[in-house]
């Protein structure tokens, strides 16, 4: 039996049209020199926040101060919360977009990412939807 023809290979899932309908998430490239710089924005992040992860007391106004605190500008900063323990961010470094989390349930879990703005003209901030 041969593979299903609804199947696109390599994208998410599979899903037909996965690549197509998910497009307007695609970001914009980043060069050798910024995928380093963000890969060492991404540890200053995760390790500079490590210690007001743990716990579900973590406010959006502490990571706010936090991300400051490691030097980065009020402008640049956008935070929100999703559920009762867990705090999301995003950091604009023009090209560079570092976005993240603080799980305060999953032993103070601090992940983050860099990647390039927004092909849609969002920027840093995921469009809401695509076609």
């Amino acid at each position: 039996m041969g593979a299903s023809p609804y199947v696109e290979p390599g994208a998410g899932d599979g899903a037909p049209h996965y690549r197509e309908n998910h497009a307007f998430q695609s970001t914009a490239g980043l060069s050798p020199d910024d995928r380093a710089k963000g890969a060492a924005e991404v540890k200053k992040a995760e390790a500079g926040l490590a210690g007001i992860a743990e716990g579900r007391k973590t406010t959006e106004s502490q990571l706010h101060e936090a991300l400051a605190g490691l030097g980065y500008g009020p402008e640049t900063i956008s935070t929100g919360t999703f559920g009762p323990h867990r705090n999301t961010f995003i950091i604009d470094l023009g090209p560079i977009c570092v976005v993240g989390a603080l799980d305060g349930m999953v032993n103070g879990l601090v992940k983050a990412e860099a990647h390039g703005r927004y092909l849609e003209g969002t920027g840093c901030v995921k469009p809401a939807g695509g076609h």
